[in-house]
């Protein structure tokens, strides 16, 4: 019987992803909750585009709506990836 050399490949190409598809999902959930991470104020300004002094004025000055949410770890603020990400989606303006 004559050997389909498209099959032959087909079969080594789907054995090759299926043997390497359990790690490559693992690094892809393991490198999501990585990025989910927390920043400091100076990384945190540059990633939603405001200065470093907006976010501390805003702090000091007490409660600000208008601020992303932060955390304070003794005299250490940080603030989470994905809670800058969903504060900045609420800002989206549309267009008119």
């Amino acid at each position: 019987m004559p050997i389909d050399i498209n099959e032959a490949i087909k079969a080594e190409v789907r054995a090759q992803v299926l043997a390497l598809l359990p790690d490559a999902l693992e690094r892809l959930f393991k490198q999501r909750d990585e990025d989910d991470f927390y920043m400091s104020t100076k990384d945190a300004a540059r990633f939603v585009g405001l200065s470093v002094q907006y976010l501390e004025i805003g702090r000091a000055n007490g409660k600000n709506p208008n601020l992303p949410p932060h955390y304070k770890f003794g005299n250490t603020v940080r603030y989470k990836r994905s809670e800058l990400e969903a504060w900045a989606k609420k800002r989206r303006e549309a267009k008119r």
